[in-house]
């Protein structure tokens, strides 16, 4: 998966305090890791930010709740402070098309078209 390579992340806690996790590597704390251990870890990062943004501007639910469900903070491919930009939503598509989840590249596209 490339897309993680070049992708800001979003971690918040439950004070709701932004940290920007690596514009590089999420994961630059951990190289003690083994590459398959790394590429797992990448994925689940990866997997947990673009579902979480993807349930807040589809509307399936709030950023409250999902800060709320993940009592640890909450991971997000975007920044629920800011408007929503075309390239995000297609970078989102891209990464949906890449996990076959086809429905969600449908809803993604419906959000885009109405920007």
């Amino acid at each position: 998966m490339n897309v993680i390579k070049n992708f800001l992340f979003f971690y918040y806690n439950q004070e709701e305090k932004i940290e920007h996790m690596s514009l590089r590597d999420p994961l630059e704390n951990f190289d003690d890791l083994e590459d398959w251990q790394r590429e797992e870890a990448e994925y689940k990062i990866l997997e947990k930010a673009f579902n979480n943004s993807y349930k807040i501007i589809t509307g399936e639910k709030t950023f409250e709740d999902i800060l709320e469900a993940q009592k640890n903070g909450a991971i997000l491919a975007h920044d629920p402070a800011e408007n929503l930009k075309i390239a995000f939503l297609q970078n989102m598509k891209d990464y949906f098309i890449e996990t076959e989840e086809y429905e969600k590249c449908h809803k993604i596209q419906i959000i885009e078209n109405n920007l």
